[in-house]
């Protein structure tokens, strides 16, 4: 198969049984008008029905033994991806939130001078009808604040895992995704790599049921990690810049 135009849609998923059928046949829809996506489920040791619902689907995925979480989820699609030889990636959720629908909006404002295209749910006054609790809101307000701030470009949605990309900068996130929740160090670090990172309006859902592959300790955890991870950016972009040139 010929990678140069195929998108491969990395979907990462943890006890989605529930979630999956509806999300698999919208995707399959999407595929109907454009069979340039690919999309590539990864199954981080579920315990529920998920392995045997993609397998029932005929849907191309891969399990991990153990369940290691979603940035390790990440980083085996990644990996997967640029082994194969893919141009451009997509990142979405397993579980609903991210609507397949909404990869056309992506795609349709992908442009060759940009390197990371965000979903975003706050672009330019455009507010998705996705409800989000107030303390969530706030903490998310201070990290597009401070991320911004950092790169000197207005980022509104630096949570957003619904994202597009090229090949370069999914070299680089492999390496990135090392991190757990490298969010917002995650742009500031491809901003120090020098790539061009633009937003997108998307509309959101609330996942229907199933609970998050971020636990409920990780929730609490999540904000200090992310803020220690923007302070240590710095001496990771070294680190990560060194790993690109020696690949």
């Amino acid at each position: 198969m010929n990678k140069e135009n195929k998108i491969l849609v990395i979907v990462p998923c943890y006890n989605e049984e529930q979630n999956l059928r509806r999300i698999i046949e919208q995707m399959r829809a999407l595929q109907k008008k454009n069979n340039n996506l690919v999309f590539f489920f990864i199954n981080d040791s579920s315990l529920d029905n998920t392995e045997g619902i993609l397998r029932e689907e005929g849907m191309d995925y891969i399990n991990h033994p153990v369940n290691l979480g979603y940035n390790y989820a990440i980083q085996t699609g990644l990996k997967y991806g640029l082994k194969s030889e893919f141009k451009y990636f997509i990142l979405m959720d397993g579980d609903g939130q991210h609507p397949p629908s909404e990869i056309e909006k992506l795609i349709g404002n992908y442009k060759e001078e940009v390197d990371l295209l965000i979903g975003s749910r706050f672009k330019d006054g455009f507010i998705s009808t996705y409800e989000i609790p107030i303390i969530r809101k706030l903490g998310m307000m201070f990290f597009s604040f401070f991320t911004s701030f950092l790169i000197g470009s207005k980022i509104r949605d630096t949570t957003s895992g619904f994202q597009m990309f090229n090949d370069k900068v999914a070299r680089a996130m492999y390496y990135i995704y090392e991190a757990k929740y490298p969010d917002a160090e995650a742009i500031f670090l491809l901003y120090l790599l020098k790539f061009k990172i633009k937003e997108v309006p998307v509309e959101m859902q609330k996942r229907l049921s199933g609970k998050s592959m971020i636990s409920s300790f990780s929730s609490f955890y999540y904000p200090i990690r992310v803020l220690f991870g923007l302070f240590l950016s710095i001496g990771r972009y070294f680190v990560i810049r060194g790993k690109i040139d020696n690949a």
